[in-house]
């Protein structure tokens, strides 16, 4: 281990490498501060379900950026919606690491939203902002052209939640310890999928399309 390089930024990179993630190194010193935060906040609220940070670097950042190995997330510019944010995971680790991405971190939680503020102006994130508001909300249908959430619905009725956000071309993405057994609706696809593993843990995520033409 190099003594120029913080425990966080060790186990960040070694996360990523095995998650076949590619650590832009812009990336290190806001993912870092908007840790600290998360320590610092979670004395006060219940932000996440652990305060140990050997466990939240994989546990919430490395399954963040996990989303990278997507394609549909990779190349993706343009309005995007992270439902249920909660402590700003995963959209706030991808608007750190994707500047063409403008999240919406949808969280009606009014103290969560506080600390999403904080992170955005304590780390300068410019593409990032919290929409104070739950589903289902018809006034933010159609806005965006990527969706995704974590830990809110099972994976077949987060589907349903998520479709009416999108624009007719817009995609959303599942994530899921297994390979789920979904029934879509009609018009719907699964584009893109992902088997991986964090820590020995087994993770898939989908990309859930709407058939053109």
């Amino acid at each position: 281990m190099s003594g120029s390089q913080s425990s966080f930024e060790e186990a960040l990179i070694e996360g990523l490498e095995s998650v076949s993630v590619v650590l832009d190194r812009s990336w290190i010193a806001s993912l870092e501060g908007y840790l600290h935060l998360l320590e610092k906040w979670a004395a006060k609220i219940n932000l996440i379900s652990t305060s140990d940070p050997t466990a939240i670097v994989p546990r919430h950042f490395i399954d963040s950026l996990s989303l990278l190995r997507l394609t549909a997330v990779r190349e993706f510019t343009g309005a995007a919606v992270d439902v249920g944010s909660g402590a700003g995971f995963p959209g706030m680790p991808l608007a750190i690491a994707c500047p063409n991405i403008d999240w919406a971190l949808m969280e009606p939680r009014q103290r969560r939203g506080a600390f999403l503020n904080q992170v955005i102006a304590d780390m300068g994130v410019t593409n990032a902002r919290w929409l104070a508001t739950r589903l289902p909300d018809p006034s933010v249908n159609g806005q965006f052209g990527l969706a995704v959430s974590r830990a809110t619905f099972a994976p077949e009725r987060l589907v349903h939640e998520l479709a009416p956000l999108l624009s007719s071309d817009g995609k959303m993405v599942l994530m899921a310890a297994r390979e789920p057994n979904l029934q879509l609706p009609k018009g719907w696809f699964i584009e893109e999928t992902s088997h991986f593993s964090i820590e020995d843990a087994p993770r898939w995520l989908g990309t859930v399309a709407r058939k053109q033409g």
